[in-house]
């Protein structure tokens, strides 16, 4: 009997070893790719009224989807690892439910007609930013969960200001006088240059100081003679409209620049 031992000793060490072998073979490994859905339920507008202070906030229908992009950055819930992800909202809308790794994430939304910069040419659009907010419009995170779907609201707020460029108009005599001496009038910021084709024309511009060249050509039999402009700088805010009215003098014919904001609204 006790010769027996050593083989019941090899035995019993055996199993274990083979039982240990088992277990690390067979433990659960974390899953990389645990994934939820997400999906935009509303994306809101703020912008002031042309006639004044008012501010209000509307819905941007989503034809509109296609013209914003999107970037999704957060971070995964499984290792805890960074995440980003860009795209064209309207992968967001409806029903299409993006699948996302689990975890917690903000959604930047950036857009307009056309995405604009200060080199643009033409008169420009209006553009928008803005990020994924709580229940009471605040700039807010939020989390995806595993097999589930996650809706997100966003409030988009303007990136640019809006500028118009009237003439201005002689009262007494019931006529534009700067349209009256001049034509062919160009507005050109850095590289950029509106054409002055009408008494009004409407540009957009990102923020900042603007300088600025005036350029026109008197009119075939008015009084002034010589082709003048001006020159000078303006400084623009986002989400406000300015007014930027030019001037004439009716006699010496000397072109000037008349600049004011039409309303005095800040965003949040």
């Amino acid at each position: 009997m006790l010769h027996d031992t050593p083989k019941i000793l090899l035995l019993a060490f055996l199993t274990l070893l083979l039982s240990g072998c088992l277990n690390e073979d067979t433990q659960p490994q974390p899953e990389q790719s645990v994934t939820g859905r997400i999906v935009l339920n509303i994306a809101d507008v703020e912008a002031y009224t042309d006639a004044g202070i008012t501010r209000t906030v509307q819905t941007l229908p989503s034809s509109e989807y296609s013209k914003y992009t999107y970037t999704l950055t957060g971070t995964s819930l499984i290792d805890n690892q960074p995440v980003s992800k860009t795209g064209i909202l309207s992968e967001l809308m409806g029903n299409a439910n993006m699948e996302v790794e689990a975890g917690t994430y903000t959604l930047t939304v950036r857009g307009g007609a056309t995405l604009k910069t200060a080199s643009e040419t033409g008169n420009g659009d209006s553009y928008y930013e803005g990020t994924s907010v709580d229940g009471n419009g605040d700039q807010a995170t939020f989390d995806i969960h595993v097999g589930s779907t996650t809706t997100v609201n966003v409030l988009l707020k303007p990136a640019n200001a809006k500028l118009t460029i009237v003439y201005d108009v002689d009262e007494d005599a019931d006529k534009d006088t700067f349209a009256e001496l001049y034509g062919n009038g160009t507005f050109t910021v850095g590289t950029r240059t509106i054409n002055l084709t009408s008494a009004s024309t409407e540009a957009y511009f990102p923020v900042g100081t603007l300088n600025y060249t005036l350029a026109v050509a008197a009119l075939a039999g008015s009084h002034v003679t010589d082709i003048t402009g001006a020159t000078g700088s303006i400084t623009v805010e986002a989400g406000l409209a300015y007014t930027l009215t030019l001037c004439a003098d009716p006699i010496t014919g000397v072109v000037m620049i008349d600049f004011k904001g039409t309303h005095t609204g800040e965003f949040d």
